[in-house]
C-alpha cells in the first residue's frame, strides 16, 4: 500500500518526482507551481510566493495530514521550521539539531581540519590589516552569506569592509567547482556520483557565483584531472562531516578542485539538485534509499560512482530578460525539460525560468546539448511585462 509523503521545498518539483517513482503519495508545498510537480500532486499543493519557511509549514499542516515529511532547499537554515515541520511525523532528512551544527561554517572547516581533509580558511571577522600586509595582501577572500545556497550573495570582498554577523570569509580558490551526492546513516558516507558544477555561465542566465547545472563525472570521460584521486578525497570529506554531525539521508558537498585535492567549500545536508541526476543515469529508487539512510540503513549503491556509460547533465535556465513564457507548456512530458512553467508566466531577469537536462558520450557534446536547449527556453521568454499604470 503506498504511503503518503508531505514535500517542502523552494523548489519541490525533483524531491515529489523522486518520491513518487519509489511508490509514495505526494502533498507538496513550494514558491513555483510548475506545471510538472502539479502533474505530481494534483490538488494537493499549496504554492508559496515569495517563499517563507514558516508559512510552508503551516500550509503543510493545514493541508497534508501525512506520517512522512521531506524537505529540500530553502529549510536546512531553518531549524526551527524544521522542528514544526516534522511535529507528530516521521522526519526524512537532517533533524534540526544537525542543521542546527551543520549550518555553523567555522565548525565545518574544524571537523575537516581535525579529520586532516583540505579546505579553505574560513573567518568569522575582516582580517587585521598591518603595514606589511598591505605589501604583501596574502589570500583573498570571499564575502558569503551564513544562510543561502546555490552561490546566492556571495561577493569578492573588499578589503577593509565589515563582516557582519550574517555573513563569513572563505578563502577564495583557483580551481573548478565539483560537488559529491552522498548517502549517509549517521556514522558513515557513501558517495553517489562525482559532478563538475556549471557556475556564472552567462548563456544560461547566471553570473557571479551562482550555480547553474551539473555534469555527471564518468570514469571514460573525466571531467577532472586526477578524478579518482578527487572522488576518494571528496568521499573522505563526506565520511568526515557524517561522523562530525550525524548526518542522515542524501547529502552534498561541493569543493573547488586543486591537483586531485577536493577542498570543501560548502555543505548541503539536504537532497542535493544534482540528485535527480544520479536517477536518471542509474535509475536508482534514490528516495527511498533516502528513508531508509534515515533510518540508520545504508543500502549500497547499483554501481560505483564512476561507472557510468554516458555523461549526463542539467543546467537551470535564468531569464535573460523580463517578460512572460509562452509554449512552455509544450514541453511538459519531454524528458529533456523539467520546472515547466505554465504558458504566460511572468519572469523577471535572473528569475529560473526551467531546467533541462541532456546525456552524450562525452561532457563536450552533453554541455553542447545543454546550451541549445537553453536557446529555446530564452527565447520562450517574450513579451514583455507592461508597465504598471
Amino acid at each position: 500500500m503506498a504511503q503518503d509523503v508531505a514535500v517542502a521545498a523552494a523548489s519541490a518539483r525533483a524531491l515529489a518526482q523522486a518520491a513518487r517513482r519509489a511508490g509514495y503519495r505526494v502533498a507538496a508545498v513550494d514558491a513555483y507551481g510548475d506545471l510538472d510537480l502539479r502533474q505530481v500532486v494534483g490538488d494537493a499543493y499549496v504554492r508559496l510566493r515569495p517563499w517563507d519557511a514558516t508559512a510552508a509549514v503551516a500550509a503543510l499542516a493545514n493541508r497534508a495530514a501525512t506520517r512522512l515529511v521531506a524537505y529540500g532547499t530553502g529549510l536546512e537554515h531553518e531549524p526551527a521550521a524544521v522542528r514544526a515541520l516534522a511535529k507528530e511525523r516521521e522526519l526524512l532528512g537532517n533533524p534540526p539539531s544537525v542543521l542546527a551544527a551543520a549550518g555553523d561554517p567555522l565548525a565545518i572547516a574544524a571537523a575537516l581540519a581535525e579529520a586532516g581533509v583540505p579546505g579553505p580558511m574560513v573567518r568569522a571577522s575582516a582580517p587585521a590589516v598591518s603595514r606589511a600586509k598591505v605589501k604583501a595582501p596574502g589570500p583573498a577572500w570571499l564575502l558569503k552569506p551564513r544562510a543561502s545556497g546555490g552561490g546566492r550573495g556571495i561577493t569578492d570582498w573588499a578589503r577593509g569592509t565589515r563582516v557582519g554577523r550574517t555573513h563569513y570569509l572563505q578563502e577564495r580558490l583557483d580551481g573548478p567547482s565539483g560537488s559529491l551526492v552522498f548517502l549517509a546513516d549517521g556514522r558513515r558516507a557513501m558517495p553517489l556520483a562525482l559532478s563538475r558544477q556549471l557556475v556564472g555561465d552567462a548563456a544560461f542566465g547566471a553570473a557571479g557565483y551562482r550555480w547553474c547545472g551539473n555534469l555527471l563525472a564518468t570514469a571514460d570521460a573525466p571531467l577532472f584531472d586526477e578524478q579518482e584521486r578527487l572522488l576518494h578525497g571528496a568521499t573522505r570529506a563526506a565520511d568526515a562531516l557524517t561522523k562530525a554531525f550525524g548526518l542522515v539521508g542524501v547529502n552534498g558537498i561541493d569543493f573547488i578542485a586543486q591537483d586531485g585535492a577536493a577542498r570543501v567549500v560548502e555543505l548541503n545536508p539536504r537532497w542535493t539538485a544534482a540528485a535527480e541526476l544520479i536517477e536518471r543515469a542509474r535509475e536508482l529508487p534514490l528516495f527511498e534509499l533516502h528513508v531508509r539512510a534515515c533510518r540508520g540503513v545504508l543500502l549500497p549503491a547499483s554501481r560505483p560512482p564512476l561507472d557510468l556509460p554516458l555523461t549526463y547533465g542539467k543546467a537551470v535556465v535564468f531569464a535573460l530578460r523580463s517578460g512572460v513564457t509562452a509554449g512552455t507548456a509544450a514541453w511538459l512530458g519531454d524528458r529533456r525539460f523539467a520546472d515547466v512553467p505554465a504558458n504566460g508566466t511572468p519572469v523577471a531577469v535572473g528569475d529560473p525560468v526551467c531546467t533541462v537536462f541532456a546525456e552524450a558520450d562525452t561532457a563536450k557534446a552533453c554541455h553542447d546539448q545543454l546550451l541549445a536547449l537553453a536557446r529555446l527556453v530564452h527565447h520562450a521568454v517574450g513579451r514583455p511585462i507592461p508597465a504598471p499604470a
